[in-house]
């Protein structure tokens, strides 16, 4: 019994030397575990920065653990096993990675930890995710090329999201880029509508984006065929928009405004009159040109 246990012990023992000593200094455990336990550290500290630059330091130890050749001293079950764990640590680095993007509230803070996480991980499970966010946060801070140029990027690999259609749609309706707008806009709607509600999204958030993604598509094509003078095939545009957008009037003003506008032009002047009288009581840039348009269609 005692032979059983020294023999047991002795293995054991052996066993951890190979591990330790039988692997490159470049990629040893202990380095791989350290940069790990700093990255935790920074996470109960809130210090995303930290996080990112300890997960992509931890990530990459791994990157050339797993490069590096067996050891002669290792049998290969113990490699596999060591190899495996290896890339379950990395997948954790990642997730933690891409966590601390969404933690952190600060746009330029969050924009450099984006940009970290995109040039460690890219390709990788989250990055669909981050580069979207990117585009977004890109948009949101007035870099309007980075966050168009980070669009076009999205689409190459993710040809289905539908915010990234939709901001192309809204920038080259801008831009006078019509029918580029309406077949972004009408990319948007189609992903939509193929899209399935996320796991763990409440039926009231999704119905909210469905909405305010079909509606802002909707109305962007409206607005496009308005400006190519199409006005039949803008109403039939612009009438959902409307709906969709109900309530969130900074949304529905251009719209309300182009529909009133492709009635009047068809001397649909009952429907007109309806809508800007919703329209004149909507503070913002579209009430006295809704008044100037109500003036002329009584």
């Amino acid at each position: 019994m005692l032979k059983r246990e020294i023999k047991g012990l002795f293995l054991a023992s052996a066993f951890g030397a190979l591990i330790t000593f039988g692997v490159p200094a470049f990629c040893q455990e202990s380095e791989i575990d350290a940069a790990e336990k700093q990255m935790k550290a920074a996470q109960e500290k809130s210090d995303w920065a930290g996080v990112m630059q300890n997960g992509i330091a931890e990530s990459d130890l791994i990157a050339k653990a797993l490069k590096a050749a067996k050891p002669d001293t290792v049998t290969d079950a113990v490699w596999s096993n060591m190899q495996e764990r290896w890339r379950a640590q990395r997948a954790q680095a990642e997730y933690a990675c891409y966590l601390a993007t969404t933690q952190e509230t600060d746009p330029a803070k969050k924009i450099k930890l984006l940009e970290s996480f995109g040039a460690a991980f890219e390709g990788g499970t989250y990055s669909k995710q981050s580069v979207a966010a990117l585009a977004g946060l890109y948009q949101q801070t007035g870099d309007k090329a980075k966050a168009l140029a980070t669009a076009k990027k999205v689409l190459e690999s993710d040809p289905d999201n539908e915010g990234m259609h939709l901001m192309l749609a809204d920038s080259d309706l801008a831009a006078k880029q019509l029918p580029s707008s309406i077949e972004h806009a009408r990319a948007a709607l189609k992903a939509l509508d193929a899209k399935k509600k996320p796991e763990g999204t409440s039926d009231e958030a999704w119905t909210t984006y469905t909405k305010t993604i079909g509606g802002s598509a909707h109305s962007i094509a409206g607005q496009a065929l308005m400006q190519q003078d199409k006005s039949e095939a803008a109403i039939a545009e612009l009438k959902p928009a409307v709906d969709m957008l109900a309530g969130n009037n900074q949304l529905a003003a251009p719209a309300m405004y182009n529909l009133a506008f492709a009635y009047g032009k068809l001397k649909r002047m009952a429907e007109a009159r309806a809508i800007l009288a919703k329209l004149v009581q909507i503070p913002g840039p579209y009430q006295q040109p809704a008044r100037e348009l109500a003036a002329k269609v009584k």
